[in-house]
Formats: C-alpha cells, sequence, structure tokens
C-alpha cells in the first residue's frame, strides 16, 4: 500500500498503519474488556469492527478458491463501508479512484499486509467512533483464535501484542455454559464434560502459542491477567497505554470509559453487567464439580503456571476417570486430535 497514495486519502502519517495493535486471548477471557478499554483513549483507531475477523474469514482461504471467489469474499466483507463512503457527501471523485485501485491491487497481489490494512483505512475514513485519523498512532483489532498470532508477528514488526488470559477454570466454565445455553437448554444448562475437554485444550493450544509468540518477540508482547485487570483497571489501563508509548489520559476518562463498558452475563439470562466487576472471578468454585474441576486442571496446570496461575496439584485420579467418560463419546474426538497432533504455532494460518 503505497504511502503517496494514503496521504492523498488524507493520512499524514501512513506509517500509522503499521503500529497494530493486536489484542488476543481465548473466548471470555476479557479481550473485549482490554480492547474497549483502550479504544477510549484519542491515539488509537479501531479496525472496521471491533474484530474484523480477517484471519479467521479471508486470509485462511488465501489458496482454497479461485481469483473471483476470493475477490467476491474480500469486497463482500469491504462493501458495507465502501457503500457508505459513495454514499457520503463530499467524497470527492479522486478519493474513490484511489479506495477503489488500492482494494483492487491488495485482491490481485493476495498481500496480506495490504489487505488487512483496508480495515482500518475505511474505518478512519467513515470517522469510526468519531476519532481523526490524522491524530491516531496506532490502531486496533482482536481475535479470540491463534490464526493471526505468528503472521501479525512476522508481517508487522511494529505491531505490539497484548495477550489477555483468565484463570482456564473461570475461562472454560464460561465457554461450556454459553455452549450449554446454544443446544436450548437456558434454563437449567448442562455443563457437558466433553465440552470441558475441548474448552481446556483449546485454552491450552492458544496459551502455548502466545507463550511462544511471547518468546520470540519479548519487547512487542504484553500478557494482561484478567484478574488483575477487573482488580485494578486503572492502573493496567495506564500501564498498557506506557508500554504501548502512548500518552497517558486522565483517570476520569479511564473510569468513564470503563464505567460505560456492558457485558452479558453468561449464567443469568437476560442480565448485563456494567463496568468492569470482579464479580465473575473464581466463579468455577460455585459451579464445577469437583472431578469437573480436574479435567480442566489436568490439561492446563502447567502451562497455567507458566502465565502466572497455579492450579494447585494436578488431580490425576479424579481428572481421569471423567476425561475418560468423555471420550466415550465420538463428537469432540477430531478436535482433540487436532489439538493434540498439531501445534498452533506451525499450523498453516
Amino acid at each position: 500500500m503505497d504511502a503517496d497514495d494514503l496521504k492523498k486519502l488524507g493520512f499524514p502519517d501512513p506509517a500509522l498503519f503499521e503500529r497494530l495493535i493486536f489484542v488476543v486471548g481465548p473466548a471470555h477471557s476479557g479481550t473485549s474488556l482490554v480492547t474497549r478499554s483502550l479504544l477510549a483513549h484519542p491515539d488509537i483507531v479501531p479496525s472496521f469492527r471491533q474484530e474484523s475477523l480477517f484471519f479467521e474469514h479471508i486470509w485462511r482461504y488465501r489458496d482454497r478458491v479461485d481469483d473471483f471467489l476470493f475477490r467476491r469474499l474480500v469486497r463482500a466483507l469491504l462493501l458495507p463501508p465502501v457503500a457508505a463512503l459513495a454514499d457520503e457527501k463530499g467524497t470527492d471523485g479522486d478519493r474513490k479512484r484511489i479506495l477503489t485501485r488500492l482494494t483492487r491491487e491488495a485482491i490481485r497481489d493476495r498481500s496480506l499486509t495490504d489487505i488487512y490494512k483496508l480495515y482500518p483505512v475505511f474505518s478512519a475514513l467513515l470517522g469510526a467512533r468519531s476519532k481523526r485519523i490524522n491524530e491516531g498512532k496506532r490502531w486496533l483489532d482482536k481475535s479470540t483464535t491463534w490464526r493471526g498470532v505468528r503472521l501479525v508477528g512476522e508481517h508487522f514488526p511494529d505491531a505490539r501484542m497484548l495477550f489477555v488470559f483468565r484463570d482456564p477454570r473461570d475461562t472454560v466454565l464460561s465457554q461450556a455454559r454459553r455452549l450449554a445455553r446454544e443446544t436450548g437448554r437456558d434454563d437449567a444448562p448442562v455443563i457437558d464434560d466433553g465440552q470441558l475437554l475441548v474448552q481446556s485444550l483449546y485454552w491450552r493450544t492458544l496459551a502455548r502459542l502466545c507463550l511462544t509468540a511471547r518468546s520470540k518477540w519479548p519487547d512487542r508482547v504484553t500478557v494482561v491477567l484478567y484478574e488483575d485487570f477487573v482488580n485494578k483497571p486503572e492502573e493496567v489501563v495506564e500501564a498498557l497505554l506506557h508500554r504501548l508509548q502512548l500518552s497517558g489520559v486522565p483517570e476520569e476518562a479511564i473510569r468513564d470509559a470503563l464505567a460505560a463498558i456492558s457485558s452479558r452475563a453468561v449464567f443469568e439470562q437476560g442480565q448485563r453487567y456494567q463496568g468492569v466487576t470482579s464479580e465473575t472471578v473464581g466463579r468455577w468454585r460455585k459451579v464445577l464439580t469437583e472431578p469437573q474441576a480436574a479435567i480442566i486442571t489436568m490439561i492446563t496446570s502447567g502451562t497455567a503456571k507458566e502465565l502466572g496461575y497455579d492450579l494447585g496439584d494436578v488431580p490425576i485420579v479424579p481428572g481421569l476417570v471423567p476425561i475418560l467418560s468423555a471420550l466415550a463419546n465420538p463428537r469432540p474426538w477430531p478436535r482433540i486430535a487436532y489439538d493434540l497432533c498439531f501445534p498452533a504455532w506451525n499450523r498453516r494460518a
């Protein structure tokens, strides 16, 4: 993506699009909380969506479809911002032609960096969240999968990666409870041991990948623990901004941004949390049975310890029985075999 073209579009600092903040963590680990808190800073520009899903919905198919389908796939996701720009009063023809050409060239070359940068470009031109792009210093995207971690590290040397993790027992419980609700058992969702097993492996796989990235790029990676964030959110946000080499903001502004965050409760249907709360810390103690907690501990304990979580002694006997019982159901076998046989770092993203 040519710097002169970006300047003609109104971006005085094209290097902004090299300075990505990539927030990664398992689902239900606090990635949305961290993302929304950072987006309160005036120097951080969002992607077109809070979570672009670029690596999950576009890049993974780059070699699986022909040129025609790949163009349709990219353009389908970019049509809403393109249409909005076309309807925007005062949008000059030169800018539209440049945007069309940049999009066409990025798709033709199948350039990871150029296609990915289209998200913040369109977001900025649409005035996302009322921010002025010429004042931005970094742009932000988030993901709850392994796909983009290695690629961002290799293709965006000026990027900073924030890995958000939560006690695996709370994370896995929250994921399993959500999946139980999606089956239709709204009144009393039953937590399936097989799902606990699969989600524990998902947590461990993503954590192992992030730990590998931290060892490879220690100056570009920061680990954020959910428990620290919800107990001292202002301090954690201030530390993150310092790590990102961004100016601090008044504590009042951080508190207001955190207070405005709204999230849906997983355990109480219809209930929402307003602001940042520590009520969700340690919820697993009230919900999981001892054998269920043992499943999670057996699978995640070693990796969790590297992140700073001490899950206690590994309960081999209490955990082995429910694991064997869960394996009696063939449904989770493909996912389990995939996670065990193919380390995320070596997978084709």
